[in-house]
């Protein structure tokens, strides 16, 4: 499985339940989005806690309002062990 994206990926900032919307009045959020949606049809959340996810074109560690694509579920778990200090 490759990691490597062929389509690309929009935020999802302009969610109807958030109130904000192109031309609007209403300022976004500051708050990071929770969800990435791909062109090819993928889509992550990123809300919650740090996580491995597995997708069709490879795993991902998603939570906190990131995405990082890692090569397999091992070395997804070492880079949350990192993320909350366990990885000295």
């Amino acid at each position: 499985m490759s990691n490597s994206r062929r389509g690309t990926f929009c935020w999802d900032l302009f969610d109807s339940h958030r109130g904000a919307r192109p031309g609007g009045d209403r300022p976004l959020r500051s708050r990071p989005p929770t969800r990435l949606r791909f062109t090819d049809g993928v889509e992550l959340r990123t809300d919650g806690r740090l996580r491995v996810t597995r997708r069709a074109d490879g795993y991902y560690v998603v939570g906190q309002g990131m995405s990082i694509p890692v090569a397999t579920h091992a070395e997804g778990a070492e880079i949350i062990a990192e993320f909350q200090g366990g990885g000295q």
